[in-house]
């Protein structure tokens, strides 16, 4: 097993994180300044796309270095969701542990299920590029006075796409380029179940294992729901704590 959660720097860290808890430790803060700036979203009273918590449990992004590491083409890297690196990262650890890298055997039949929620804004930015001249041509119609200045400042801020990097967005191929790396050719399935999604998972894999459809299953599962529009997403929702603590 292994994880990468707020205030650990390793996904084989699992000791400190427990300790933690028995210490009543918190690791829950600010935005760090390399994802969204507090200013920009934060009100003491909220109206629509504002909100008035802005604390939560970041974990420690993947440096530029790392990134480098799972033999993804340099076309390709800019555009990955984050999320596709904390699943190497676990899942080289969890298979450490197991042992598994040394049976290749096995690997001939053991399966990969991901679970992934698509809720980063990183992804907002990739489906925004995406669909960006469709939404370009709506507005256009709707006889909205906006100049082509407009459109080319947006466009200038999204995405550009080619046959090389087309697919990177796509959720099914965060387990697909894991299981290639490390040679897991039992199949992969992607799934989304919102926050039951790793739970879900462990299901799908508990049943293959019982029929003994596959020799082994690697689960694993990321969310990096944090984005600043997120937060005020949910805070319209009244989905988030107003004192930044969780009641039992």
């Amino acid at each position: 097993m292994s994880a990468i959660l707020p205030g650990l720097k390793n996904a084989n860290d699992l000791s400190t994180f427990l300790e933690n808890l028995k210490a009543g430790k918190t690791f829950i803060t600010d935005p760090p300044a390399e994802r969204w700036t507090k200013e920009k979203f934060y009100s003491p009273n909220p109206e629509k796309w504002k909100t008035k918590t802005t604390r939560g449990g970041f974990c420690v992004l993947p440096t530029e270095k790392d990134k480098m590491r799972w033999k993804i083409p340099p076309l390709v890297l800019p555009h990955i969701d984050p999320n596709q690196f904390r699943l190497f990262v676990t899942v080289e650890e969890a298979l450490k542990q197991s042992k598994l890298l040394e049976k290749p055997e096995i690997l001939e039949n053991t399966s990969l299920i991901c679970g992934n929620m698509m809720d980063s804004d990183f992804l907002f930015w990739e489906h925004a590029s995406v669909r960006f001249h469709y939404l370009a041509d709506f507005i256009k119609n709707q006889n909205i006075a906006l100049g082509d200045e407009f459109f080319a400042r947006i466009k200038n801020d999204l995405h550009s796409f080619s046959p090389d990097n087309s697919t990177s967005g796509i959720d099914s191929m965060l387990g697909a380029r894991v299981a290639k790396f490390f040679n897991l050719k039992g199949g992969t399935l992607s799934l989304d179940a919102v926050c039951a999604t790793g739970i879900v998972a462990i299901d799908f894999a508990t049943h293959a294992l019982r029929s003994r459809e596959l020799e082994a299953v690697v689960v694993c599962s990321s969310n990096m729901g944090m984005s600043g529009p997120l937060f005020c997403t949910y805070n319209d929702l009244t989905a988030l704590s107003p004192t930044n603590e969780i009641r039992p």
